[in-house]
C-alpha cells in the first residue's frame, strides 16, 4: 500500500502459518521435524493448522470408553510451541471415525453410509465412514470426548492452542450425502 500507516498495519497484523496433515508429517522423519520447524519460524509462519490422523481423529484417541490418549498432540504441539508457533487443531467428522469399540457396540447407526466406487471391480459399494452426528449417542459422546479435547487443550496448551474446529477435514463442500 501507499500509505505508510496501513502498509504498518497491515505488516503488524498479517500472520501466516501451514498446513500441517498426514502428507508433511507422516512423510518427514519425526527427527527432522525440529529443523523444519525451525525454518518455517524463520520464514516468519506464526501458526500450523494441522489436520493429523493422530490428534484429529475421535478413534484414535479414545481407545476404550473415557480414557485418552492426547500423547501425539502434546508431542506436536510441544514441538510447534518450542518453535514459537500455536497450533490450530481440526477434528475430522465425514472423514474421522468413531472409536472401535463404540462402532462395536452400536454398529453401523454411528457412522455415514455412503456409495463409492470399489477400485479393483469399479462397481458402487457401500461403505461406512465419517461419525454420523445425527446418531443421538454417537453425538453425545462424540460431545463428551470434546470436552475432554478441549479441557486438555485448555490445561496443558493454554497459549500454544489457538483454535480447534471441527469439521470434514476441510472437504464439507464434499460431503457425502447419507443413505
Amino acid at each position: 500500500w501507499d500509505d505508510p500507516a496501513r502498509e504498518a498495519g497491515r505488516r503488524e497484523g498479517l500472520r501466516f502459518g501451514r498446513q500441517m496433515n498426514a502428507f508433511f508429517l507422516d512423510r518427514v522423519p519425526e527427527a527432522e521435524w525440529d529443523y523444519l520447524l525451525a525454518k518455517c519460524r524463520k520464514m516468519g509462519y506464526a501458526f500450523a493448522n494441522v489436520c493429523w490422523k493422530p490428534v484429529s481423529n475421535w478413534g484414535d484417541m479414545e481407545p476404550q470408553p473415557g480414557k485418552y490418549d492426547f500423547a501425539a498432540l502434546d508431542r506436536l504441539v510441544g514441538r510447534l510451541d518450542r518453535h514459537g508457533m500455536t497450533a490450530a487443531l481440526m477434528l475430522t467428522t465425514l472423514t474421522g471415525s468413531p472409536p472401535a469399540w463404540w462402532v462395536e457396540r452400536h454398529g453401523a447407526d454411528c457412522q455415514l453410509t455412503v456409495t463409492e466406487i470399489d477400485r479393483q471391480t469399479r462397481q458402487p459399494v457401500k461403505v461406512q465412514r465419517g461419525i454420523n452426528l445425527f446418531h443421538a449417542p454417537t453425538g453425545e459422546a462424540l460431545a463428551k470426548f470434546l470436552t475432554a479435547y478441549a479441557a486438555h487443550c485448555k490445561a496443558a496448551w493454554p497459549k500454544a492452542v489457538e483454535g480447534v474446529y471441527v469439521e470434514g477435514e476441510q472437504r464439507e463442500l464434499e460431503a457425502p450425502a447419507d443413505e
